[in-house]
């Protein structure tokens, strides 16, 4: 697990507190998009 990571959700969750209207879209779109392809990547390998 790289050390890196952890830094970069510090940053998204401080750009999250800084604006509160946007990210809150943002962040639904991203996390949609990221089940839409986990989701096909679970057919494709059950298939």
């Amino acid at each position: 697990m790289p050390r890196e990571l952890p830094r970069i959700w510090v940053s998204v969750g401080v750009n999250i507190n800084r604006d509160r209207e946007i990210p809150s879209r943002f962040l639904q779109f991203i996390i949609e998009e990221l089940a839409a392809k986990i989701y096909q990547q679970m057919w494709y390998f059950l298939l």
